[in-house]
């Protein structure tokens, strides 16, 4: 009897799925044979009470069993159950033709435990929105998260062919041909690589995860959706870490947070199982075995293959390679040294790893290539705002792909500064239309201050040897003024225009507007005096921006300012709030939060909490609680119920208050009576003070008494 590779139990090699945690059977059986794996008809349906059964010509939640619908059964009148496809840790999976669209697809029926609680359900509807966003051909669509109806599901994308734990079953001994793993391998990387660039972990790469579709496309199945759900059927029953045991990575094992080196891990195994025919680890203890022992070279692995093997399955997550792409790049270059990959490592943290920081050599492996040229030769060129050795035109090799680079000219003739993001290994070229200085700053200042002194030694001539007349003289005093005012002018708007014209002006704007508004902005570190909408001059370089905001994940990222340029910042902060329910036995009861009167009364939900701080919540009205301290998680939802107790009824307050109401309804039909405008205006605005005193008075009482029953 084989073990199953998640839960380590014996069952019957004749089983289609582990009766004790739902693992597939078609990698874990030993003596399975190809008519193992295809879809078994629907049971015949008998008369137990979990058999679908009608009311009023309507099916009815609960007398139906999740786990094997009925062909015909149909869901939200819409979806039409044809067949069951697979059962796994996450629940039943069925092909159901959509009647509005006409087109077939999958849905991932969510188990009864999991729908029933509010924390799992939350944490599957962010990972349902995450992966709606996903489109790319090796990923399989998800198009939507159902959980209003009886039936909580997935709708998504069916995808008609085998997995690679079916394909594997059809060559000797299991063993995939290492050119089709290969091929395999590219089209998994290449949707894994755009995973991981749109943030989103897979945590549970396996070969049942996998499936090749009729035109030989790769689809990767369940990105963190089958996790979430096991993870949470582990909290409910209190079992160990969810995940498939035999493909997990050491740090998943272990219960660390886990980034995108355990999916590669991950990829590693299933690459060993294809060419192997098992995992490197699937008998005995698999966890020791996993943390602990090295990789054995099979045979039927070339030193090649072996190599990149190895560097995925390394048990030090920093020592992994560091991504999909460079994979995807040593597949397309198979001669390559894989000791050059893995070199290209990112710098790590103690235990936690930042999944949203970028490495910065990704592509050290592949570089491409400029070249600069210009209207006019022999110009010196400036790079990232530096003056380099070279002139035009030149070739600028061993730059890195997908790095944007600032080019520039800057000499006797002068460019508009370029941005050119080299994106692939042929060659770019670049021509500059270039402009002759209008203005030399070594040859107009000279000029400007000769011409000044030669206009005032004429005006100083003429005065004393030549104009003997006042008025004349006053005339001509005017005009050398006139003229040193110009040359002064025109000279510093020529040296404005120049410093402008050439980037030699450091200051470039910055604008940064923030979703929500009113964050706190940080530039290296600095607090800034603006808050929200931030417009000011930099000097141009590198720096570090972080926007802050109770309630929200902070912002950090290195960006990059250049000379005389524009920078538009657009920055939407995710939300970490979490929502606290207020409930109590009787309902439309005042409610107060931190000792201050709301507006809501029982039952409400506060939504847009801020975690992490303290708050107290209590209801005062004719029945009242004790105060009831919390802290919120992030994106926490909460759900508080207050017991409550009677509150005092003091009798002669509520006495007081209708004496009160009626003595001054009295006295204002006094003032009434009289035929004055001002008695009259007085009088009805103590009537209706003491009208309103009577009826909140009485409305009291009735309230009471209707609730005196708790």
């Amino acid at each position: 009897m084989p073990y199953c590779g998640n839960c380590g139990k014996k069952f019957s090699d004749h089983l289609k799925f582990c009766p004790h945690c739902g693992e597939p059977n078609a990698l874990l059986s030993e003596k399975i044979d190809n008519t193992a794996i295809e879809s078994k008809p629907f049971p015949e349906q008998t008369s137990s009470e979990f058999v679908t059964q009608m009311r009023s010509d309507k099916q009815v939640y609960g007398v139906v069993n999740l786990e094997n619908l009925p062909a015909g059964h149909i869901i939200d009148e819409r979806y039409e159950i044809k067949e069951k496809l697979g059962q796994g840790g996450f629940g039943a999976v069925y092909l159901a033709h959509d009647q509005v669209m006409g087109i077939d697809k999958a849905l991932k029926i969510i188990p009864e435990a999991v729908s029933s609680d509010k924390e799992a359900m939350f944490d599957l509807q962010q990972e349902a929105r995450t992966m709606i966003a996903l489109n790319h051909p090796n990923i399989v669509r998800v198009y939507d998260f159902h959980n209003s109806g009886n039936i909580k599901y997935i709708d998504m994308e069916y995808v008609d062919g085998k997995t690679l734990s079916e394909i594997k079953l059809e060559y000797p001994d299991k063993c995939v041909p290492e050119e089709r793993v290969k091929e395999l391998a590219i089209k998994i990387a290449k949707g894994m690589a755009y995973a991981h660039e749109s943030n989103v972990l897979h945590k549970d790469i396996k070969p049942q995860n996998i499936k090749v579709n009729s035109k030989g496309e790769i689809k990767i199945m369940d990105f963190g959706i089958a996790e979430t759900v096991r993870t949470s059927m582990s909290r409910l029953q209190s079992s160990s870490a969810s995940g498939t045991l035999v493909y997990m990575s050491p740090e998943q094992i272990r219960g660390w947070n886990v980034g995108k080196e355990s999916d590669i891990y991950s990829f590693g195994i299933v690459l060993y199982d294809l060419l192997c025919g098992h995992p490197p680890f699937y008998k005995g203890d698999i966890r020791y075995q996993i943390i602990n022992e090295d990789l054995v070279n099979p045979e039927c692995i070339s030193d090649s293959m072996y190599t990149l093997i190895d560097k995925c399955l390394v048990k030090n997550y920093k020592e992994r390679i560091a991504s999909f792409n460079l994979i995807i790049t040593y597949f397309t270059d198979f001669s390559s040294k894989i000791e050059d990959i893995s070199n290209k490592t990112k710098d790590y943290e103690d235990e936690i790893i930042d999944f949203s920081a970028k490495d910065s050599d990704l592509e050290n492996l592949k570089k491409g290539s400029v070249k600069i040229k210009s209207d006019v030769g022999g110009q010196p060129i400036y790079l990232n705002n530096s003056k380099t050795e070279f002139v035009t035109p030149h070739i600028f090799e061993n730059l890195i792909l997908g790095k944007d680079y600032i080019f520039q000219i800057d000499g006797d003739y002068f460019s508009e500064v370029k941005i050119i993001s080299v994106s692939s290994l042929e060659l770019i070229e670049e021509k500059f239309k270039v402009k002759k200085k209008e203005f030399n700053v070594i040859k107009e200042l000279p000029k400007c201050i000769i011409t000044i002194f030669i206009s005032l030694y004429v005006y100083f001539l003429l005065i004393t040897n030549y104009v003997d007349n006042v008025i004349v003289g006053n005339i001509l005093t005017f005009i050398i003024i006139v003229i040193i005012i110009f040359m002064v002018s025109d000279f510093n708007e020529k040296f404005k225009k120049y410093y402008k014209k050439n980037g030699i002006s450091q200051l470039a704007k910055v604008k940064i507007i923030t979703h929500p508004k009113g964050c706190s902005i940080f530039f290296n570190g600095r607090l800034q005096p603006k808050l929200s909408t931030l417009r000011m001059d930099y000097i141009a370089g590198d720096y570090l921006l972080e926007i802050q905001k109770d309630g929200y994940e902070a912002y950090s990222k290195k960006i990059f300012i250049s000379n005389s340029s524009f920078n538009k910042f657009n920055i939407i902060l995710k939300s970490i709030m979490g929502s606290v329910e207020v409930l109590s036995e009787i309902d439309n009861l005042k409610i107060y939060l931190n000792g201050k009167e709301t507006q809501y009364k029982t039952p409400h939900v506060f939504e847009n909490i801020i975690p992490n701080k303290e708050y107290t919540i209590q209801i005062k009205d004719i029945y009242r609680s004790d105060v009831r301290e919390f802290i919120l998680k992030p994106k926490q939802p909460l759900s508080i119920e207050l017991p409550l107790k009677k509150s005092n009824f003091k009798l002669l307050k509520v006495s007081k208050d209708l004496i009160w109401g009626l003595l001054i309804s009295i006295f204002g039909l006094f003032l009434f009576s009289y035929n004055t405008m001002i008695s009259i205006i007085f009088g009805i605005f103590l009537i209706l003070i003491g009208v309103g005193t009577i009826i909140g008075s009485v409305d009291y009482i009735k309230k009471f008494f209707r609730n005196k029953r708790i």
